[in-house]
């Protein structure tokens, strides 16, 4: 006799439901609007550019992605706007009313409150949250956590998207020079395509601010 494995019942349902949500027809409500007035992202890549990209599109305010030299940012700026363009497509794909006229509109209207530099003081300094979306190496994370901490506004929000990484570990390194950094730091794990992921992990750090 030929055995069959039975699936995992949760897993099944979990599936079954993302394919009903898949195919709901109910209309997303408008994302609240954003609380900062200025963001920075620390690093291009795959990751950092694609946080750059959905809080320019969604949270519509200016977005400052810093990373290692201008060759890079160029880079940087190019993936973007190549991820923008593929989501157009796609968007027309289901609605051919979505012209080619409105899709550079709407490409334009992001990529407009997008700055590529590699000049990390200057993108710092008035600075609300700090989004660090560099290398997952530990001694890496924690010196460019000291060097935002001497030039970002005392009030800044510090946010790692580490997937792996101690939080905690990241926001002593600051507190134990700076302690009116305490409860301004926090985990922020966007999860891989940002862009297509409609999901944000966020963990506390320590001694985490209430509210």
């Amino acid at each position: 006799k030929t055995k069959t494995k039975k699936g995992n019942p949760f897993i099944k349902m979990m599936r079954r439901t993302f394919q009903v949500l898949g195919k709901s027809k109910v209309p997303k409500p408008p994302p609240p609007p954003s609380p900062f007035k200025k963001i920075v992202v620390f690093g291009g890549g795959t990751m950092g550019g694609g946080i750059a990209q959905v809080t320019a599109a969604t949270g519509k305010v200016p977005v400052t992605v810093v990373d290692l030299d201008d060759a890079t940012c160029k880079n940087s700026h190019k993936v973007v706007q190549k991820s923008l363009e593929r989501l157009a497509k796609k968007k027309e794909e289901k609605d051919p009313s979505y012209t080619e006229d409105k899709q550079k509109q709407d490409i334009n209207d992001v990529m407009s409150r997008l700055t590529f530099t590699s000049d990390s003081k200057a993108a710092c300094a008035d600075a609300e949250l700090v989004v660090e979306a560099i290398t997952e190496k530990i001694d890496a994370k924690i010196a460019l956590w000291k060097a935002v901490d001497a030039v970002a506004p005392p009030s800044a929000i510090l946010a790692s998207n580490t997937s792996s990484l101690s939080i905690t570990q990241q926001a002593n390194s600051i507190i134990a020079g700076n302690a009116a950094r305490a409860g301004n730091f926090a985990g922020l794990h966007f999860f891989s395509p940002v862009p297509m992921m409609n999901l944000v992990e966020v963990i506390k750090g320590a001694t985490p601010k209430d509210g």
